[in-house]
C-alpha cells in the first residue's frame, strides 16, 4: 500500500492516504496496518482520525506531511 507514514508505535504503523473525495472535500483513509480501515474524515484539513489503542481517541496532532 501507498502511503505516507504519520507515527509509529511499538505493533503499528500508522499509515493515511487519499480517499475518495465527499460533498465537503477530501477525504483521507486512515489505517494502522495496510488494509485495515479505522476511520475517514471528511473536509480539507490535515487532520485524520488516528489513534494509538482506539479509533474512538483522536490524535489531534497527527498531520499530513
Amino acid at each position: 500500500m501507498r502511503g505516507f507514514v504519520l507515527a509509529r508505535a511499538a505493533d503499528a504503523t500508522w499509515w493515511i492516504r487519499p480517499g475518495p473525495a465527499g460533498e465537503t472535500g477530501i477525504s483521507f483513509e486512515s489505517y494502522n496496518q495496510p488494509g485495515m480501515y479505522l476511520g475517514r474524515q471528511f473536509g480539507v484539513v490535515a487532520l485524520v482520525t488516528l489513534t494509538d489503542s482506539s479509533p474512538d481517541k483522536l490524535l489531534e496532532d497527527a498531520t499530513l506531511f
